[in-house]
């Protein structure tokens, strides 16, 4: 225990913290302890109702013990790279409460390892019932491995019972993981791979509103999305959770669509007919009914987190400055805060990522012409400017993670942006204007 408390602060990934991975940690040992024990009573008792050979023999049901449950568990909530450091606890502590030998040691060690192995990449609920079964079929030759090691007379009749007990641990083994992971996740408000998959469906009520309802942003949400996840790839951040993050930072917007350019497709701008201040009041409304609707949808706390975040305290200047056109400079210098989101500033690396590219892939489409060079300069005109006014300074980014983000948009907005060669017969502008001419010859 104490070498795993000072191992454990070191370990813990970004989302979880020292103490609450503790907790996590010490929680699944008691309760995997306490699961294995009974389950061997259990198994140790049905044992004794039968008098034929191998069904009297309680060492064989040892086999169907959910030994990997804890270690599993921990790697789909925690990830992988802290998981063997739960088994270096928890392995010594199940053979002690089942008094198991030394291969059983070894199998409750190898078994484990396994599960860990076969769950790391598991994304979908259904991935776990498929790691059970992977689990099963490992733990069928781990048994006839311990069998021929403890050099006992192994019966075809007893090598098959043994063989099956242990296969049977499988399918038990992902029913608790199967029950256990979103309660979990609930209890320690974490979101796990398998969890932001889900989120990541597009037919989920909230998305399929926001593609309804306000296209523009959906397909924006969708372009960001592909920007901030590439940038967090370049600095270490998971990829999945801010694609996901971004699906839902603007959700608010399906409130009231029709006041978000993206989503003006009749040159009808409804600003017009409003003061600066009342639409401003209006953008900033998106933010809070985006935090309403998402705590209503039930989405976790990192993700909502990121609404009000990826716009910090930013200035909407557009508004601004037609407040100080209408109104005197000292008038409008005195409430320029009244013009600014209310925050607050990014507090994480995501954040921040999110920011960047929503303002990136929104100034990119006001580009006349996209060349390496005019990219280049216009993301580090939005990297610049968002560092000078701030916006960066509650978030732990270094220079060198801005670089490799710098370089990772521009080879994404690279990608959007290609080429393309010209196809014979279909010379649009040649067509156009030689209609413009018939029509002129008709007139």
């Amino acid at each position: 225990m104490l070498i795993v408390g000072l191992l454990l602060p070191s370990a813990s990934p970004r989302q979880w913290n020292p103490a609450k991975l503790a907790a996590l940690y010490f929680l699944i040992l008691i309760a995997n302890l306490i699961l294995v024990k009974f389950l061997w009573f259990v198994f140790a008792s049905l044992s004794r109702n039968f008098v034929a050979s191998p069904f009297n023999d309680e060492r064989l049901f040892f086999f169907a013990l959910p030994f990997a449950f804890g270690g599993m568990l921990i790697t789909l909530l925690a990830g992988d790279r802290i998981a063997p450091l739960f088994l270096f606890l928890y392995c010594p502590l199940a053979a002690q409460v089942t008094g198991a030998g030394f291969q059983d040691f070894l199998y409750i060690v190898v078994a484990n390892l396994i599960g860990i192995v076969v769950v790391c990449k598991a994304r979908q609920r259904m991935a776990i019932i498929s790691a059970g079964f992977k689990l099963s079929t490992s733990a069928t030759a781990l048994v006839i491995a311990v069998q021929l090691a403890q050099q006992a007379p192994l019966t075809l009749v007893t090598g098959a019972f043994g063989a099956g007990l242990a296969f049977l641990s499988g399918p038990i083994t992902a029913g608790l993981l199967t029950f256990s992971l979103p309660l979990c996740e609930r209890l320690f408000l974490v979101t796990t791979e398998i969890r932001l998959s889900e989120l990541g469906n597009h037919n989920l009520p909230l998305l399929r509103q926001l593609m309804l309802r306000a296209p523009g942003t959906y397909n924006h949400s969708i372009a960001v999305g592909t920007l901030a996840e590439g940038a967090a790839s370049a600095i270490g951040l998971s990829p999945l959770f801010v694609r996901v993050a971004c699906l839902y930072h603007d959700v608010g917007k399906s409130i009231r669509p029709q006041f978000f350019i993206e989503n003006q497709s009749n040159g009808v701008n409804p600003h017009d007919k409003l003061s600066p201040q009342e639409s401003v009041r209006i953008i900033k409304e998106h933010v809070t009914e985006g935090i309403r609707m998402s705590r209503a949808a039930k989405l976790p706390a990192t993700i909502i987190d990121v609404i009000p975040q990826h716009h910090g305290t930013k200035r909407l200047s557009y508004f601004y400055d037609k407040a100080k056109q209408l109104a005197s400079s000292d008038v409008a210098a005195a409430s320029e805060e009244d013009f600014r989101y209310p925050g607050p500033k990014p507090q994480t690396k995501e954040a921040a990522v999110i920011m960047l590219a929503d303002a990136l892939e929104a100034a990119t489409r006001t580009l006349p012409e996209h060349s390496q060079e005019r990219l280049l300069a216009m993301i580090q005109k939005i990297v610049s400017t968002t560092t000078a006014d701030g916006q960066l300074a509650e978030c732990d980014l270094t220079l060198s993670e801005i670089d490799r983000i710098t370089f990772s948009f521009l080879d994404t907005l690279s990608s959007f942006y290609h080429s393309r060669i010209v196809y014979p017969g279909f010379d649009f502008g040649k067509k156009a204007a030689d209609n413009g001419r018939e029509s002129s010859r008709a007139m």
